[in-house]
């Protein structure tokens, strides 16, 4: 959260005026605070830690190359057949690979040819199919034990409606409507980074899959909220108070605890819109329980 407050606000010229900060400047200072992190907590105590030697369950971060935004880029921290050559890349420039949305980031060229890398966000939002695919080329799905994707907040859904009237040529260059391109604009934009589109095709495929699959995403309290409000903590953890104290999704949670602490021979498979951490809760563990047998059994993928 400090590193959002620091990313994205304003800044006081030396007119005493302010003005808000250009995405070269917003890379770079992002860029700073992560390598700040890395170097702080890091065991090796370096900035450059490579994405594969880190020491982390199996976890990959989705981005998208910038010549061809059709096909989301897998950035992981293990070894795959599905990679052409080795992954030689810092986790830092992995965590600006996946946030470097258009317009708020500049692209950011990594690995041994210089590849540009923007965000996946304008399409792939929710990753959760994405890690769907990519559990069940490791293990296959009838091996997963359960899935769990936590959202940021479910947002209205885009509308169009009221633009069908202004769709012909000749009204759509009158000077009103042209006034309404950057709200048109915006509307797209939310389309294209919608999540619940994948939750509700998720939920369909899970019942085909015979998949035990859970959804946690605040659905009330967080629609005001735009990308960048860091500076809106508090109403934030109010929402989300309120909607975990919400009986159904208190019996959801307990079902979905009681699945990942009992399923240690098939795979927990949890997909972040956040960078938040899960484990297996302590108190559940079974007498066979192989800690070896988790560290190699579970899968993150991170928008």
């Amino acid at each position: 959260m400090k590193i959002s407050l620091s990313v994205f606000e304003q800044r006081q010229t030396w007119m005493k005026t302010w003005t808000t900060p250009t995405p070269e400047e917003r890379s770079r200072v992002l860029e700073e605070a992560i390598k700040s992190l890395m170097f702080d907590y890091s065991d090796q105590r370096t900035e450059n830690c490579h994405l594969e030697s880190a020491e982390c369950k199996k976890t990959f971060v989705l981005s998208m190359y910038a010549s061809n935004m059709r096909v989301p880029a897998r950035l992981r921290s293990y070894s795959s057949r599905m990679d052409s050559a080795k992954n030689d890349i810092s986790v830092w420039e992995a965590a600006m690979a996946t946030t470097a949305s258009p317009g708020e980031f500049t692209q950011i060229k990594i690995g041994p040819m210089s590849v540009p890398y923007v965000s996946a966000g304008l399409g792939f939002s929710n990753p959760a199919k994405e890690a769907l695919d990519e559990a069940d080329r490791i293990w296959h799905v009838s091996n997963i034990g359960c899935m769990v994707s936590i959202g940021t907040g479910v947002m209205p859904p885009a509308r169009l409606e009221s633009y069908w009237e202004s769709m012909s040529f000749l009204n759509f260059l009158s000077l009103e409507n042209i006034a309404r391109v950057p709200e048109l604009l915006t509307t797209f934009f939310r389309a294209a980074t919608d999540c619940e589109r994948v939750h509700e095709e998720l939920l369909r495929d899970a019942r085909l899959l015979n998949l035990k699959y859970f959804r946690f995403n605040v659905d009330d309290g967080l629609q005001d909220l735009g990308r960048n409000d860091a500076s809106k903590l508090d109403k934030t953890k109010s929402a989300t108070t309120i909607y975990l104290g919400r009986r159904e999704v208190l019996n959801s949670l307990v079902f979905c605890a009681s699945r990942i602490s009992n399923e240690y021979i098939s795979t927990p498979l949890i997909c972040y819109c956040l960078a938040h951490i899960i484990s297996p809760p302590d108190g559940r563990r079974q007498p066979n329980y192989d800690p070896a047998r988790i560290e190699n059994g579970w899968l993150r993928a991170i928008f």
